[in-house]
């Protein structure tokens, strides 16, 4: 169990549990950026509530003789905020895409103790689309890549990934060369 705890650190980033003798990682793709700075900033923000509060009710909290109360909540919420911020920063870091030379592998990490592994076999593909909304989107080079298998199976959308259209070039690129891989054999 350490072993595997160490490993979250030390682990190459061109391999991963469950990797097949030969299987070649193409791409390990995590969401944009932005959507890890946005909930962080807004918790960043928070941290100036007890700030705000202490100015603007400030003597009345001396007058009342509140200060040990006061403090007692400021260090409550920071350590909310700080929970918060650890939370964020683990999901953003667990939720993965792995696009290899026999197929692409989604970690969806929900909760703490939540996670959802999907595996799509690249000879499944039938067509991978991208879809960029918005003015921050196309400035930031950020959106949706949605992969279509077999009409019998549900289609795989990975949201917010960065360069989504080089994300779609890899993997037609890799279904084209693991279907003509499949055709000398």
């Amino acid at each position: 169990m350490i072993k595997k705890f160490i490993e979250l650190f030390t682990a190459s980033k061109q391999g991963f549990h469950g990797q097949e003798t030969d299987e070649r990682v193409i791409l390990i793709l995590r969401q944009h950026l932005f959507t890890i700075i946005y909930p962080i900033a807004l918790v960043f923000l928070a941290t100036l509530v007890p700030l705000l509060v202490k100015l603007a009710f400030g003597t009345e909290i001396h007058l009342r003789g509140l200060g040990e109360l006061f403090l007692f909540a400021t260090s409550l919420w920071y350590a909310l905020l700080w929970l918060i911020s650890f939370y964020f920063l683990t999901i953003y870091s667990l939720n993965t895409i792995i696009i290899t030379n026999k197929r692409i592998i989604e970690n969806e990490q929900v909760g703490f103790f939540d996670r959802k592994v999907s595996e799509l076999h690249l000879y499944r593909i039938q067509d991978v689309s991208v879809h960029t909304e918005g003015a921050i989107q196309t400035i930031l080079s950020f959106g949706n890549v949605i992969v279509q298998t077999a009409a019998s199976e549900r289609e795989f959308m990975f949201e917010k990934i960065p360069h989504p259209e080089r994300v779609k070039d890899a993997i037609m690129q890799a279904v084209g060369t693991h279907r003509s891989h499949l055709n000398l054999s």
